[in-house]
């Protein structure tokens, strides 16, 4: 299941945070939050849903509220898409990915079965070499 990937995903996370904050590379943590015990989950989404996420101050507002976790949405679009950094500790993370989840599936609830095709249509990885070369 989706929840059963996450929880994998977190475990590495945590992981690979941990190395990194018990030997810091020299450009900075990534994985790790300034705070002990946070972590940095990113997530790519549409442009549409960025806008949803953020033409009202309020639902970052109330991720955070709800969540504990800090959530910010990159004002620069790469390839349509927008990327959300959410840091916090797991399980706060694990809140907020959730509720993120649920509003986004409210508000596009056409986008739900959409995932497949999108993994197979963007290739993130040619976005962030691009981004990349373009100074983003």
């Amino acid at each position: 299941s989706a929840m059963q990937a996450l929880q994998r995903v977190f475990a590495k996370l945590a992981e690979l945070g941990n190395d990194e904050r018990a030997r810091p590379p020299p450009g900075g943590p990534e994985l790790v939050g300034a705070e002990p015990g946070e972590y940095v989950f990113r997530l790519c989404v549409p442009k549409h849903t960025a806008g949803f996420l953020t033409c009202s101050e309020r639902t970052i507002e109330n991720l955070q509220r709800e969540s504990g976790a800090k959530v910010s949405v990159d004002s620069h679009p790469v390839m349509g898409h927008h990327l959300v950094r959410v840091t916090a500790p797991m399980q706060a993370a694990g809140r907020c990915l959730q509720m993120l989840v649920e509003l986004i599936q409210r508000q596009h609830p056409a986008d739900a079965g959409e995932s497949e095709r999108y993994k197979r249509l963007i290739n993130f990885g040619a976005a962030a070499a691009a981004a990349g070369s373009q100074g983003g």
